[in-house]
């Protein structure tokens, strides 16, 4: 009757074969393995399929978290703008606001196309984001900055206690990025409109945004300058 001969020192080249074959899964893993000081023949192949097949389970685990933590991070990058990091239009235009007062402001900056004719793309990028700067320092904690469009911004007002509160704040938000700013070794001043309005009782940001818009479209043929209410 045969027997299971002991893998000896003289089978290391088998074992480390076997090693190899299930090295790439082990080393992928902060997994310490050892195989037994001695094992038959008809003993190692099982063990080592059971190992192989234990790693491949933990690695599909951890793949899984990890690729539903990407999805979150597409996720988060589909509602920020690239180049601002500001919301986009889609993070907000589903967004209800139920039973609280909430303004809505739409900023037009004018002459961002000229300077990129005339200075270049990156030029007109840094004067898109020096915008993006001085709305998000013009309002509250709590307020929201939305880059709507190529040259137009949102602002979301949550809980302002009034239409003059929505007006304050969209008049001083039209004053810091109108101030100067340097191009090309000189001072240029934006030329910038906003539409404002103003909810007591809340509702959904699509339709407050709408009656911004038709307010900014006003405020666009008065001139620049002009903060107009819908």
């Amino acid at each position: 009757m045969a027997t299971s001969r002991p893998l000896q020192s003289q089978d290391a080249g088998a074992a480390d074969v076997t090693s190899r074959r299930s090295g790439r899964l082990l080393t992928a893993l902060p997994l310490a393995v050892t195989a037994p000081a001695v094992l038959t023949a008809t003993e190692l192949h099982p063990a080592w399929s059971l190992l192989a097949l234990t790693t491949l389970a933990l690695r599909g685990a951890w793949l899984t978290r990890h690729l539903e933590r990407r999805v979150e991070q597409l996720s988060v990058h589909r509602l920020l703008d690239p180049q601002t990091g500001l919301a986009n239009r889609r993070a907000v235009h589903d967004l209800a606001i139920d039973r609280e007062a909430v303004g809505v402001c739409s900023i037009a900056v004018a002459g961002v196309q000229g300077l990129v004719e005339q200075h270049g793309r990156l030029v007109g990028d840094e004067v898109v984001e020096t915008v993006a700067r001085r709305l998000s320092a013009a309002v509250r904690h709590r307020d929201v900055v939305v880059r709507l469009g190529e040259n137009e911004f949102g602002l979301i007002l949550v809980g302002a206690e009034s239409a003059a509160v929505v007006d304050a704040i969209a008049k001083r938000a039209l004053a810091r990025i109108t101030e100067p700013i340097a191009v090309g070794g000189r001072r240029i001043i934006l030329p910038a409109s906003v539409g404002a309005t103003y909810e007591p009782d809340g509702g959904t940001v699509r339709e407050l945004i709408a009656q911004a818009d038709s307010a900014l479209a006003t405020a666009k043929e008065l001139g620049p300058r002009h903060v107009v209410h819908s």
